[in-house]
């Protein structure tokens, strides 16, 4: 039995009838989880060698496997979401840890080309530098503050910011639809098993 089948609607539906209490326990339960996810990820990207003398042929495969375990956990999220109790919510929980590893990402990216190659940005990015540059290209603050100085950081730079408006894009559109089509299908397979209990086919019904 798969778990569309295990899940009815009727518990789409018992969320709008849930008691305070329940939806902050809800509601808490997801932030915590996205708390722990970020922690999580936060302390991935701090592994990345920040030593000038340490930085070798580790931090690109770090990088490659990064993108990689992106890719995986963009579609380990679309998984839960179809698996959740509530899809709407864990999509919302699902687009919100998406992006901060894309971030992550790129902020990588970002913490090797400053130390390999120094005066590539307005100032020198340790992690947290890179990660607050990366969320403001994404975000398109431009506050001026930490700057690309270098072709190659504007390069980098520019690819992100093409890539940030395909990922906004397809990640919500992508999320959004997968919560709307595990709900339908929920739905349609609680209303099939309906008309199967009362002796009447889909095809009767018609």
């Amino acid at each position: 039995m798969s778990t569309q089948d295990q899940v009815s609607p009727e518990l789409l539906e018992s969320a709008k009838t849930l008691s305070r209490k329940e939806k902050v326990l809800l509601v808490g339960g997801a932030a915590a989880r996205t708390v722990l996810g970020a922690v999580i990820i936060w302390v991935g990207l701090s592994l990345i060698p920040s030593d000038p003398e340490a930085v070798d042929w580790a931090p690109v495969l770090f990088i490659i496997v990064a993108v990689l375990v992106f890719t995986f956990f963009f579609s380990f999220q679309l998984k839960k979401i179809k698996k959740a109790r509530y899809p709407q919510i864990r999509s919302i929980e699902a687009l919100i840890m998406v992006s901060i590893m894309f971030i992550a990402v790129f902020a990588a990216i970002y913490t090797q080309i400053s130390i390999r190659f120094p005066g590539s940005f307005s100032e020198p990015l340790d992690h947290f530098n890179a990660y607050y540059y990366a969320m403001t290209v994404l975000a398109t603050v431009g506050f001026g503050d930490i700057s690309p100085v270098t072709p190659l950081a504007r390069v980098i730079s520019m690819i992100q910011m093409g890539l940030d408006l395909a990922f906004i894009g397809v990640a919500v559109r992508v999320v959004s639809s997968t919560a709307k089509s595990t709900i339908e299908n929920r739905r349609t397979a609680t209303e099939s098993k309906r008309k199967a209990q009362e002796g009447v086919s889909p095809s009767a019904s018609e």
